[in-house]
């Protein structure tokens, strides 16, 4: 199985690739750890590897039989879009993705959620601009999503993340019985 999930920032595609890992015991990736690396003493809190080091780590993932790869949709990714067996988007609510993104940074500047950047104002900035990139089209997820709409499953609501993570789980383990 070869999974690869997108959407907005605060669509929740790290709990999705999380989850699907769970029931299907395939490790999953999120692209943006691939890329970044922590480093407190950087404006960000992390730096980011060299292209060849993500090259390589990326390649190696998309060549095994089995991946669940969580990303935005970056264009430099797109091999994992063309070698997935289904691409998962995750086109939740506007509204819910704002708040979505207001809670995550509120949990992480206290503490209680890990990330691999600081919490500083100018992200929670930054993420509302990429929201709105990816809401206009400005990053060119959606239209890089045309070529594979053949294979792509859209989530739109928590019920249909719920009934897609029922069936995953079924026929995971019918298969196993």
């Amino acid at each position: 199985m070869k999974l690869y999930i997108t959407g907005s920032v605060g669509s929740g595609k790290s709990t999705l690739a999380e989850q699907i890992s769970q029931i299907t015991g395939v490790p999953c990736t999120h692209l943006d750890e691939l890329i970044h690396i922590p480093c407190s003493s950087e404006k960000w809190g992390n730096i980011k590897r060299s292209d060849e080091e993500i090259d390589s780590e990326f390649n190696s993932i998309i060549v095994s039989d089995n991946y669940v790869i969580e990303d935005n949709g970056r264009e430099r990714f797109v091999e994992g879009m063309k070698n997935a067996d289904k691409i998962i988007v995750l086109d939740i609510s506007l509204k819910v993705r704002k708040y979505r993104i207001v809670k995550r940074w509120i949990m992480q500047k206290l503490g209680l959620e890990k990330c691999i950047y600081k919490p500083k104002l100018f992200v929670l900035k930054s993420m509302f601009r990429w929201l709105n990139n990816y809401e206009c089209g400005k990053d060119g997820t959606k239209s890089r999503l045309k070529e594979f709409e053949s294979k792509t499953i859209y989530l739109t609501d928590q019920n249909e993340i719920e009934r897609f993570l029922h069936e995953l789980w079924e026929n995971t383990y019918q298969r196993a019985a």
